[in-house]
């Protein structure tokens, strides 16, 4: 290929492309075999290739310098040219390598995933967190193509340093379940780079068994109390641990579901995770809750425990996980000693603790919002109000003994 007009005629190597520097204009410098590079006024300086393809001229820019080397832009001359000598068009190719990275890029998939998986609300949330905080700032300018497993081991190593290794785990679950659904929905079909990442070398969840006692309960109480922490939240807390409610059916709640004549907290199926409606027949200290809370309410808000900042959404997931905190670490500062534990803990901790009192199984099942299976499921639809409502009660009276009974002193 002869030399081209306008292209300074020297033998190009990195010494020599590091002095070189940017004009008024853009300037191009030779290389062998029709390789050249084109040195902007900006400073940016690409490797490319003019030749012709039916006739016309054409250019394929094969790399910046700095992104690939001196070496690997004289590689890429030799695939461009092996493809124009099978009568492709490098410049073609190019472009056609970039539309399909662009079309099944991670975040391509990643939306078409999540719109289509069938999941509760409150996993969509969880999801929703993980994706939009972690994965799609990670790996949502890639492509399915690009991403190996020291991305996705990056990824989890950095969550892991965060404290965070539950979320490390979700978003592995999360990448491989996306690369499944792109091989089983029109998207190339790839191995998962979290193949190469195995959950066990990212984190071990432990078993969750965790029950606390009736001493563990009535000193958490107590040293939530002790904290500064705001009436709302301490009593979103105590309505968990009162109702065995999941902690988002507490604090998504709204005000037009609590049925004030019969003191019932009615709560429709969009909102269980069982998709069923859900009855809450509240016991004094709960109901007591809610009358205060009424009472002092301010603001217009549908939620019963609204945000801080902001009264058409509800207060943050976080805030229970936060006075638990602080409750096992004020009980720890006055010298007790509570084994970690978590807010899905407190229903476990109720089921055992009231099956320890001999209330019937069925009563628990029900108030816990637990889906029968099988024949049971078929023939055992009762709701069991009066003996729920006691129970309920009756297990309200026990906090309150244990909150009595275990202070954490002065």
């Amino acid at each position: 290929m002869t030399t081209l007009d306008g292209i300074l005629k020297m033998a190009l190597t990195d010494k020599a492309i590091k002095a070189l520097k940017p004009g008024e204009k853009t300037y191009k410098v030779a290389d062998r075999d029709g390789l050249y590079l084109s040195v902007a006024p900006s400073g940016t300086m690409s490797f490319r290739f003019n030749y012709r393809y039916n006739n016309r001229q054409q250019t394929v820019t094969l790399g910046k310098y700095g992104e690939i080397t001196l070496a690997q832009a004289r590689e890429k001359l030799l695939k461009a040219k092996a493809d124009l000598a099978a009568g492709i068009s490098p410049a073609k190719k190019k472009q056609e390598i970039k539309n399909t990275l662009a079309e099944n890029s991670f975040s391509v998939w990643l939306d078409k995933y999540t719109e289509e998986c069938g999941v509760a609300d409150s996993t969509k949330k969880m999801r929703g967190y993980a994706i939009d905080n972690y994965l799609r700032p990670a790996l949502g300018k890639m492509s399915l193509f690009e991403i190996t497993e020291n991305e996705v081991r990056a990824l989890a190593e950095d969550l892991v340093k965060q404290q965070a290794p539950s979320t490390a785990l979700l978003c592995r679950m999360i990448i491989k379940n996306v690369y499944t659904f792109a091989s089983m929905h029109g998207g190339p079909k790839l191995k998962s780079p979290t193949d190469f990442v195995r959950p066990s070398s990212i984190h071990t969840i432990k078993s969750r068994t965790r029950a606390m006692s009736p001493s563990e309960i009535g000193y958490v109480l107590n040293g939530i109390e002790q904290s500064s922490s705001d009436i709302s939240s301490k009593s979103a807390f105590k309505l968990i641990l009162l109702t065995l409610l999941r902690k988002s059916e507490v604090i998504n709640g709204v005000w037009s579901e609590i049925d004030w004549n019969e003191k019932t907290w009615r709560i429709p199926a969009h909102r269980m995770k069982n998709k069923r409606p859900h009855n809450v027949y509240l016991s004094k200290q709960a109901f007591d809750i809610l009358v205060c809370l009424r009472t002092l309410s301010t603001c217009k808000s549908d939620f019963i425990f609204p945000a801080k900042y902001g009264l058409n959404k509800p207060m943050a997931t976080s805030t229970p996980n936060r006075l638990l905190e602080l409750g096992i670490a004020n009980a720890k500062k006055a010298g007790i000693e509570i084994e970690p534990c978590t807010i899905h803990d407190l229903r476990r901790t109720a089921s055992t603790l009231l099956n320890e009192a001999e209330f019937n199984s069925d009563w628990i099942e029900a108030s816990l919002a637990h889906v029968a299976s099988g024949v049971r499921a078929v023939y055992n639809v009762a709701d069991y109000a009066p003996q729920r409502r006691r129970m309920l009660q009756a297990w309200a009276d026990m906090v309150d003994k244990w909150q009595k009974e275990y202070q954490l002193g002065e």
